[in-house]
């Protein structure tokens, strides 16, 4: 279980994240929905502890987030590679970084996304597209308990989302968590179970029927 609590980050008095409060239970894919500047990077952010909150507090089943980053995977918005190694190497590294020393897990995602035709390749040979699809990956890196995922849906193709949708499902239902933002309604319509809404820095958790997801935002941000 994921629970925030009234967790706020101001990067001026007024601006940044003034409220967020909900929970994300075991099996939950929660989207985090809203326009550009309303603090759903700050939030994943929070949630992964890159940043620190300045009010409230994170917890993953009872314990302070930055007490549980092994259990962590996180995909930025703009991901960071080490551009002088090749895919493989790079995972390798993510792995260590997870005290991980067995790579079963790095072989397996490496042929469910198609990278293995350049997972040899450095990394600053590759497209954008390819770099995006190595940074998912690393974030699965040993098939952590929450997945954090920032605008995942951003330059990958088709096949890729495809996987990745039926990768979301099967996590949801081994009782993993996944919090994802995603500017696109309908990848969040299809695979999320919740929905955050955050305007103006607030967060909340709405129950709503997805297939509604539209009409409601158009009501929130209108």
């Amino acid at each position: 279980m994921l629970c925030l609590y009234n967790i706020s980050k101001e990067y001026a008095p007024g601006i940044g994240l003034l409220y967020a409060d909900f929970i994300a239970n075991s099996g939950d894919i929660l989207a985090i929905v809203g326009p550009n500047g309303a603090g759903k990077s700050t939030l994943l952010k929070i949630i992964c502890d890159v940043h620190r909150q300045d009010k409230g507090e994170c917890l993953l089943n009872g314990k302070p987030i930055f007490q549980c980053k092994n259990k962590i995977g996180y995909l930025p918005e703009i991901p960071y590679l080490i551009d002088n190694l090749n895919a493989y190497q790079f995972l390798k590294f993510i792995a260590g970084m997870k005290n991980i020393t067995t790579y079963e897990n790095i072989d397996r995602l490496i042929y469910y996304f198609n990278v293995e035709q350049y997972a040899d390749y450095k990394l600053k040979n590759l497209s954008q597209g390819q770099r995006k699809k190595v940074a998912l990956i690393a974030s699965l890196v040993g098939d952590p308990y929450l997945l954090v995922l920032d605008e995942p849906t951003n330059g990958i193709d088709t096949m890729t989302l495809i996987k990745l949708k039926e990768l979301l499902r099967e996590r949801s239902i081994k009782g993993k968590i996944t919090i994802l933002s995603s500017h696109v309604l309908d990848f969040v319509k299809n695979v999320a179970t919740k929905v955050v809404f955050i305007k103006e820095g607030k967060a909340m958790l709405e129950n709503i029927n997805m297939q509604e997801i539209e009409r409601i935002y158009l009501k929130i941000f209108s």
